[in-house]
């Protein structure tokens, strides 16, 4: 008879409840939850951010109520933090005051807390894991590493943080927001260089950022765990473009997909409206600023919609998708859902980093308005080049970005390095 394995147990501890999958964040790691729990048994521990739930349900006590429901599917032991996570603007200007006076910067200092850190204290002393997994190294003041000792310790990187703040600080015109900017770089940068060290595996999401953390931290301890794309939700999908209508997607509060579209309308809509005068564009993602929404009032072509339940429609009648990102960093799983719906994408080549996709190939790559303007033009004027370009995204992407696959490449980098570490 065969012995059924014993599942190894993991700690995921994140930094935000991870659901709904409706945004870059929350997709990623509600996917790799999901089918991680097929590998593991799955304990998981979040903080909670009211911004994070409250745009996709009628109120944050049913969001919270939604999503434990859920994940608890997949996981042995769930916690949420009963006290979100406080984002007010005196909060804000109260942490960004301490950072400047403390060792941690504001990116750890604001997902800092003392309840936290002691519910995951107690589930340490009642269980024994093989795996402890930090969703995010802004975490690391919840979690005491001395007490870890002999246990396996991963943390992810969503993005290379130092790095996105050296490349805010470089893009931001304001010398005082400027110098903050780079002070937090700094400060995230000896953090990253101390915890890399100090823990077993850095999960990166591209090539492109484990060459960054490798080079920045001097280690060779990371490894690739790529953003990617749940292709059972477009076993029935089908593409009817529209004539002249561009898409964008993106959670409308994150500085780097506001700074795309007030760029994209500030510096290049109103020439491509001049070669192409029923042009039309819709930005979808929630929580958008108050003078992009006013914008439509002008131009009703310029539609910004915030939250849609259901965006099918809006990726269906799509001729082109533009994703102007020149910020940021990680990989842009927007770009990533625009290609499994084979919608042709025009794209600053920022946004593409750590996607292996490349330009005329799979995506246009635009750098400034001249080239958005002509990349766009092109795929409206031959939709038989644009259909060519977005079935070779779709190819390249199917066959690297499918969450399963992630999640077994994940456990089998996790799998070897244990061995590795136990025959020294």
């Amino acid at each position: 008879m065969e012995c059924k394995r014993k599942k190894d147990k993991l700690l995921w501890v994140s930094h935000m409840i991870p659901y709904p999958p409706k945004a870059g964040l929350l997709n990623r790691s509600y996917n790799i939850i999901r089918e991680l729990s097929n590998e593991y048994d799955l304990d998981l521990f979040c903080l909670s951010q009211r911004q994070l739930v409250e745009p996709y349900f009628e109120n944050y006590s049913l969001g919270v109520q939604e999503s434990i429901r859920t994940l608890q599917t997949y996981c042995v032991n769930l916690h949420i933090e009963s006290k979100p996570i406080v984002s007010s603007f005196l909060r804000k200007t109260f942490l960004t005051i301490k950072s400047l006076l403390k060792k941690y910067p504001y990116s750890i200092e604001w997902l800092s807390s003392k309840s936290f850190k002691k519910s995951i204290e107690r589930q340490l002393s009642l269980s024994e894991y093989d795996l402890i997994y930090i969703d995010t190294i802004s975490l690391i003041k919840n979690i005491d590493l001395k007490k870890l000792h002999g246990k396996t310790i991963l943390i992810g990187h969503h993005n290379i943080e130092s790095e996105m703040m050296k490349r805010r600080s470089f893009n931001t015109k304001n010398f005082a927001m400027k110098t903050l900017y780079w002070i937090e770089y700094k400060k995230l940068l000896r953090i990253e260089k101390k915890i890399s060290r100090e823990i077993d595996l850095n999960v990166v999401c591209s090539y492109d950022d484990k060459k960054v953390l490798d080079s920045i931290c001097e280690t060779t301890n990371s490894i690739v765990v790529p953003n990617g794309f749940d292709f059972g939700l477009i076993e029935n999908f089908k593409r009817d473009p529209k004539t002249n209508s561009l898409l964008f997607i993106g959670t409308m509060d994150w500085y780097p997909n506001v700074d795309a579209i007030t760029y994209f309308y500030d510096d290049i809509w109103k020439r491509l409206k001049l070669e192409v005068p029923d042009i039309e564009i819709d930005i979808i993602g929630s929580n958008p600023p108050e003078r992009l929404v006013k914008i439509q009032e002008n131009d009703p072509s310029f539609r910004v919609h915030g939250f849609v339940e259901d965006i099918s429609n809006f990726l269906s009648s799509a001729s082109v998708y533009v994703c102007p990102i020149r910020d940021g960093g990680g990989t842009k799983l927007k770009l990533i859902e625009a290609f499994a719906h084979r919608i042709p994408c025009v794209a600053n080549p920022i946004s593409c980093e750590g996607i292996e996709v490349e330009n005329m190939q799979h995506v246009l790559h635009a750098s400034n308005p001249d080239e958005y303007v002509e990349c766009i033009k092109s795929i409206l004027e031959s939709r038989v080049n644009g259909h060519e370009l977005a079935e070779r995204a779709f190819e390249s992407i199917f066959a690297k970005y499918n969450y399963e696959k992630i999640a077994k490449d994940f456990t089998k980098s996790v799998t070897a390095y244990r061995s590795t570490k136990c025959a020294e």
